[in-house]
């Protein structure tokens, strides 16, 4: 099998063809890849402009930008963040419905905000973990984490970022051995571009170097996590105001106002390849299912300056106060 993957990969084929070719799924393929790396030779992938996973031999960037084509129509992605996967409070059954509602809703782009993993207990720290062995939650994470045929970005949180095992094994460690069809920002901070739209990944905006690189003035949004709610806002530290998102908690952890658990779908709206609207839907679970919580618009006028474009046109809320029922996807 690994000799016809290396044929194939020889040939251009991205992952979605090889896959159908030789009848395996993505987890599949990238086993075959994985023994590929230890025995023989050194694969590597790599995301193409058109979103499709591709396989190179020289090795790749791990901090390059992903850069995607714009493409008339609508572009979709989900953002999620801090499962804490480790922690008394996770879920990690709700990665089999951010995979359903991927395949669903024929998305293929995943951003995780961060703090995939809890890490272990700390000496004086009260608070619970469902698995306390640091190594048992990255070997969680790394079995369990969604595959998918296209761009599964991760930015790494304080809590991936600052817990290893006494012989120095960490989830960047483990990521970028096992599961080589994630793109692992290990610096805490990425960047996602659709044409000239840049889009700011990152763990926790209050960081000053993450301040520092909004001052630069150039970024269309920026994602983040952290709070463990979500929150939207209007930066004024960029040109105009940058479209300031927090993505809610994948898991139950606690938050002091809001609605978590959940995750965000995001929608840039384009008309002859220029950017005219950002749709921000909010979902969460309730008894397992996945509910919209409410739609935020932000809309771009061609004919006003960048600096000046951005405006909240409307804000289609679904209450999810008692007596008026969620939308069920």
């Amino acid at each position: 099998m690994e000799n016809e993957i290396l044929r194939r990969i020889r040939l251009d084929y991205d992952a979605e063809r090889i896959c159908l070719d030789l009848s395996l799924s993505l987890e599949e393929l990238f086993y075959y890849i994985n023994n590929i790396n230890k025995y023989e030779m050194k694969v590597f992938t790599k995301i193409s402009s058109n979103g499709k996973i591709m396989f190179d031999f020289k090795r790749q960037n791990y901090d390059d930008d992903v850069e995607l084509k714009v493409v008339n129509g609508t572009t979709s992605f989900v953002a999620i963040a801090d499962p804490h996967i480790g922690s008394a409070h996770d879920n990690v059954q709700r990665f089999d419905s951010i995979n359903t509602f991927l395949s669903k809703n024929n998305i293929k782009t995943l951003v995780n905000l961060g703090d995939l993993i809890d890490g272990p207990v700390h000496q004086n720290q009260s608070r619970e973990r469902r698995i306390p062995d640091l190594e048992t939650q990255i070997e969680e994470a790394i079995k369990l984490y969604p595959y998918i045929f296209g761009p599964n970005i991760i930015v790494l949180g304080g809590h991936d970022l600052e817990y290893k095992t006494a012989n120095g094994y960490s989830i960047n460690k483990a990521l970028k051995q096992y599961r080589t069809d994630i793109k692992t920002y290990s610096s805490g901070v990425g960047i996602l571009k659709y044409g000239k739209e840049r889009i700011l990944l990152c763990h926790d905006t209050d960081d000053k170097w993450i301040q520092d690189r909004l001052r630069r003035k150039d970024y269309t949004m920026v994602l983040s996590g952290h709070s463990h709610c979500y929150k939207d806002a209007t930066n004024e530290v960029g040109k105009g105001g940058i479209i300031d998102i927090v993505a809610p908690s994948l898991s139950d952890l606690p938050i002091t106002n809001g609605i978590a658990p959940g995750f965000l779908k995001i929608d840039m709206n384009y008309e002859r390849f220029e950017l005219q609207e950002i749709l921000i839907s909010n979902y969460t679970f309730i008894d397992g299912k996945v509910y919209l919580v409410g739609v935020k618009s932000y809309g771009y006028s061609m004919t006003q300056n960048k600096e000046e474009s951005y405006e909240r046109t409307r804000n289609n809320s679904h209450s999810n106060k008692k007596g008026k029922k969620h939308r069920y996807y």
